[in-house]
């Protein structure tokens, strides 16, 4: 994933849409946002798969709440943390 922002964010860089200086904190931006994004999209994925829409949206606001009051449970790698994260949410 930090060679895709990387990739996103030299992109940028080259068009002049973002301060050199910065670049570092651009891409954690970009890697978050990437890994935020995968991480719903597979969730609604499965949710129309499932046809539980409406328990996958109240699911992912009490999850994502808790766990940013919390800080929640920190696996050593973003595969680790998706794959925790769609067991839970098959679980639930």
């Amino acid at each position: 994933m930090n060679k895709i922002a990387h990739k996103i964010v030299d992109i940028l860089l080259e068009k002049n849409f973002l301060n050199k200086k910065r670049k570092e904190e651009y891409v954690y931006v970009v890697e978050i946002l990437l890994e935020k994004s995968i991480s719903l999209g597979i969730l609604l994925i499965l949710s129309v798969l499932f046809n539980n829409i409406l328990q996958t949206i109240i699911f992912m606001f009490v999850f994502m709440n808790m766990r940013g009051r919390t800080g929640g449970f920190h696996m050593k790698s973003y595969e680790s943390c998706l794959v925790s994260t769609i067991i839970l949410y098959m679980v639930v």
